[in-house]
């Protein structure tokens, strides 16, 4: 085994147990494994034994999970690495929206500076720039499964988790994670279900209430597309049995100029009727009940064309909202 691969197996183990984070043997196996360097679990207890000589640093084991006893240690500690980007990476996803501006390309040269000071040992300043408001949410439950299940997804491993949807009982599921997504302020994760339905589904991080490692083997949906599994869909929901319906609608008033601008789905066509007054929009889309709210928040300044049973759904719905005042 080369000189190289013994520290990647190192630092995977590492990488496993630093922080805070405690895994066990099977765990750590696992992952070490993901990187394509094949170990037993002896060698595993063999190098943990090592990490403790080398590094002086006490290794403690609670319930077959290991971790070090000094929270704040990582043998990786004093240089900036290939582990410490993913962070950077997770910030940057999350700043998409900005990608067509100047603003995108400035984030990268800036973050090459701070890592590059960080390097140098300078240490970064505070700035309190009030200029940009983005949307915040005042609701952040869900937000603490974010890092761990971002890992897993790099690392290309299975994760435990403990969900609970409402008016039912907490369940167990094993899930291979593919994606996160966020919608509306709330995060999502998008995996491969082990146990239940042996299918990619959707799952809301507000709805996990723990999420661990699995020793299970990750699994690949070959049938998973992240760039089209939302193709057909109005928000974040993706269904498996429905098939897609051509819409037809008319938008009129302030929407001819904010749908041009804004379309409610990527692949969307549309023209000017009507001497302008009319914006005509064709969408593939599946019929569900966040297309009907979609639709209705428009109010009389949108109407479906076709098919006749939305166009008759909206109608009703309409009629329901007007009896409650």
């Amino acid at each position: 085994m080369s000189l190289e691969t013994i520290l990647n197996k190192f630092f995977t183990i590492d990488s496993k147990i630093r922080y805070g984070k405690k895994s066990t043997a099977e765990q750590i196996r696992v992952a070490v494994q993901n990187k394509g360097i094949k170990c037993s679990l002896k060698t595993i207890y063999n190098d943990i034994d090592t990490i403790k000589t080398i590094w002086k640093q006490p290794i403690l084991k609670e319930k077959d999970k290991y971790y070090y006893k000094n929270e704040g240690f990582s043998i990786q500690d004093g240089k900036i690495d290939d582990e410490d980007l993913p962070t950077f990476e997770l910030l940057l996803m999350n700043s998409q929206n900005l990608k067509s501006t100047s603003f995108y390309d400035k984030y990268n040269k800036i973050l090459d500076k701070i890592l590059s000071d960080i390097a140098k040992g300078k240490k970064a300043t505070n700035i309190n720039i009030k200029a940009i408001q983005p949307e915040i949410s005042y609701g952040n439950k869900g937000y603490e499964w974010i890092e761990p299940i971002f890992n897993a997804i790099l690392n290309k491993e299975a994760i435990e988790i403990v969900y609970q949807k409402a008016k039912s009982e907490p369940e167990k599921k094993i899930i291979s994670p593919y994606i996160l997504k966020e919608h509306r302020n709330r995060w999502y994760c998008v995996g491969y279900d082990h146990l239940k339905r042996q299918t990619t589904n959707i799952y809301a991080l507000d709805k996990i209430q723990n999420v661990e490692y699995s020793a299970k083997t990750y699994r690949i949906d070959t049938h998973f597309d992240p760039e089209t599994y939302f193709k057909y869909s109005i928000g974040i929901y993706h269904y498996h049995n429905k098939i897609p319906i051509q819409v037809k609608l008319e938008f009129y008033g302030q929407f001819v100029t904010t749908i041009q601008n804004h379309p409610i789905m990527p692949y969307q066509k549309s023209r000017i009727i009507n001497k302008g007054k009319t914006l005509e929009v064709e969408i593939e889309v599946y019929n569900s009940e966040e297309l009907i709210s979609e639709l209705l928040k428009y109010g009389n300044l949108v109407k479906v064309i076709t098919p006749e049973n939305l166009a008759l759904t909206i109608k009703e719905k309409a009629l329901e909202i007007a009896k409650l005042y």
